[in-house]
């Protein structure tokens, strides 16, 4: 069985190109070209049909290659339409027992058949190709190699991966692992003032001794081939890995994320404890030394719990301890101060609000016994909103007064926080949880 060649004008916009079959010599030695053994390409030109003359194709090619081999030579070949498909696996001799195996995902794929080159399309595996732009990179490819050109037009890098590197503390480089081909390959950082990353070569350098987290990108150009890979990393010494709680006889909150700033609310003279616990196996070498201690306040640190207790003042106002911590962590010293405020919660009036916990909206209303009072100070003429640390987050002023009001915190992150209410002479505060 002999090649013979022939060519096809300007199919697909390709321009003229090769095509092959297969002409065969009978016992006497005459070549013996089969009338049907090629179909007509532009039937292909104008549709979705599949370009696979395999036996059980979506074309009858086979069918009239065997009919007329059947009448030119003295054999006899059998033809079953559509049910004796050849998979690609077999064709290609794969080493893989699954005959939908997706060859065009594997990076490895020529070491699994004894062909030198092969063309595969990302994905699935299907029966047949009835993609007109997938049909067309498969004849380039044909092209590219009957050309005799080395590269393929088409990559496929579906399982490619970014190495695994979690933490730069100074330097570091990112590769792609798993890559067919050679596409083009551009690295970008989602914070270059933490963490530069050249955007040809992936070398990653840390910037300004930034501590925290930031998402490197990984986009990937193939000739009909694209992808964008994304990895969070860890820069420095980000924030320990922890669980963090606050308890009193008037309430209680755990966290399973490590707050180093916590308030408790209760009313005058009561207890309320903080517990303050890193879980994260990178840090060592716990050293716990008091900033600041209120009166009656009382501490323990060992290793990596950290416990304080303090007691509401006697009236409206906060007490707060400051215990620092030094420790060593992935990328050399790690320090941080906690926070622990005891708030009382006493006034001469009060005040309501829901839903708490939230999910960012919340109500607050004077409180119908204080509004029987007739009071002008039980009217509301002012808001604040103060996360854990007593950071102003929001505030809302109302000059005239009133009795009730919505805000939204949509915006805040989930968390603990402490609103504030003004009546016009005196601040009362509660806590509210946002949960989203």
């Amino acid at each position: 069985m002999d090649p013979y060649y022939g060519t096809r004008p300007n199919y697909l916009s390709l321009g003229n190109f090769d095509y092959t079959t297969y002409w065969y010599r009978n016992s006497t030695g005459t070549s013996v070209l089969p009338a049907g053994a090629w179909s007509t390409i532009n039937n292909y030109a104008n549709s979705a049909e599949a370009i696979d003359f395999a036996p059980g194709s979506l074309s009858d090619t086979y069918n009239q290659v065997v009919s007329t081999l059947n009448s030119q030579i003295n054999c006899s070949f059998a033809y079953y339409s559509n049910s004796t498909f050849v998979p690609t696996v077999s064709a290609l001799a794969f080493n893989t027992t699954d005959l939908f195996y997706k060859i065009g995902d594997d990076p490895n794929r020529l070491t699994k058949t004894p062909f030198s080159d092969i063309y595969a399309t990302c994905g699935e595996n299907s029966s047949h190709s009835n993609s007109i732009a997938t049909n067309s990179n498969v004849l380039q490819w044909v092209m590219s190699k009957i050309n005799g050109q080395t590269n393929q037009p088409c990559y496929c890098s579906s399982s490619a991966t970014i190495n695994d590197l979690n933490r730069i503390c100074s330097t570091g480089t990112y590769t792609l692992q798993n890559l067919v081909g050679s596409p083009s390959v551009t690295w970008a950082s989602s914070n270059p003032s933490g963490l530069a990353i050249n955007s040809q070569t992936g070398f990653a350098t840390r910037q300004n001794n930034f501590n925290g987290q930031v998402t490197i990108t990984a986009t990937i150009v193939g000739a009909c081939w694209n992808n964008v890979l994304t990895r969070v990393v860890n820069v420095g010494s980000s924030p320990p890995i922890g669980t963090s709680s606050v308890n009193s006889n008037c309430s209680g909150s755990s966290f399973n994320v490590l707050n180093t700033s916590l308030s408790g609310i209760c009313s005058a003279n009561t207890a309320v404890y903080f517990a303050f616990n890193i879980t994260d196996p990178n840090y060592s070498n716990f050293v716990y030394t008091p900033v600041s201690l209120p009166s009656g306040a009382s501490w323990s640190g060992g290793g990596r719990t950290l416990n304080v207790t303090l007691y509401t003042p006697p009236s409206s106002g906060s007490r707060t301890a400051t215990i620092a911590l030094s420790a060593t962590g992935p990328c050399g010293p790690y320090n941080v101060n906690f926070n622990a405020s005891a708030v009382n919660i006493s006034s001469g009036w009060r005040f309501s609000m829901s839903p708490n916990p939230t999910d960012g909206q919340v109500t607050i209303s004077t409180d119908s016994e204080s509004l029987l009072e007739k009071d002008s100070q039980n009217l509301i003429h002012a808001i604040k909103v103060t996360d854990p640390s007593g950071t102003r987050s929001e505030s809302f002023e109302y000059k005239s007064g009133i009795n009730s009001t919505t805000i939204s915190l949509k915006d805040r992150q989930p968390g603990l926080y402490i609103l504030s209410v003004f009546d016009g002479k005196t601040w009362t505060s509660k806590q509210l949880l946002v949960q989203k």
